[in-house]
C-alpha cells in the first residue's frame, strides 16, 4: 500500500511542480487532490483517528495564514503565497502537524540552493527575486513522506 500511495503523491508532485515552475502558481485542484489522497493515507497507514486527520492541515492552514498575513503587514510584500501555504495545508495530511517543519526546513534548503545555483550562472537575485517555491516543498514533502518509515514516525514507532 506504502507503493502504490508513494506512487501517487510523486504524480502530484511532479504535476505541481512543473506547473509551478511555468506560471509561479499552485492549482486549487491539485492541492485538493493531494489534501483527497493524503486523508486516505493517513487513515491507511497511520494508526490516527479521523478526527486527527481532519483537525491537523486545519491547524496548519490558520498557522501559516496568520504567518502570512503577519509577514505582509510587516514587510507590505507576500511571503508565502496562497498555493504554498495549501500545499503545506494538504502536506499535513500526507506527513502529520509535527513533520511540517522538516518539510519547511527541507524546502528553505532546496530554495537557497537554488537561488545560489541561479547566482552561480550569473542571475542576479536580490530580495524581491521571485522564485517558485512550490517545487521545494514538493520535495520536503516527498523526502519527510518517504524517510518516515526509517524513523518510526509514520505510525507513532509501529511500522504496519
Amino acid at each position: 500500500m506504502f507503493l502504490l500511495l508513494s506512487i501517487g503523491l510523486a504524480a502530484i508532485l511532479v504535476a505541481i511542480t512543473v506547473i509551478d515552475l511555468r506560471s509561479y502558481i499552485i492549482p486549487d485542484g491539485f492541492n485538493a487532490l493531494l489534501l483527497g489522497v493524503g486523508v486516505l493515507a493517513a487513515l491507511q497507514l497511520r494508526v490516527v483517528a479521523l478526527m486527527i486527520v481532519a483537525f491537523e492541515p486545519v491547524a496548519c492552514f490558520g498557522i501559516l495564514t496568520a504567518l502570512s498575513l503577519a509577514y505582509r503587514w510587516a514587510r507590505s510584500q507576500t511571503g508565502l503565497g496562497g498555493g504554498d501555504i495549501k500545499l503545506l495545508t494538504a502536506a499535513t495530511a500526507w506527513v502529520g502537524l509535527a513533520q511540517i517543519p522538516w518539510v519547511v526546513l527541507i524546502a528553505s534548503m532546496s530554495g537557497l540552493l537554488f537561488a545560489v545555483a541561479l547566482h552561480v550562472q550569473g542571475r542576479d537575485i536580490i530580495a524581491g527575486s521571485r522564485i517558485a517555491f512550490g517545487p521545494h516543498l514538493a520535495l520536503g514533502l516527498a523526502v519527510t513522506w518517504f524517510v518516515q518509515p526509517f524513523t518510526g514516525t509514520l505510525t507513532g514507532g509501529v511500522w504496519p
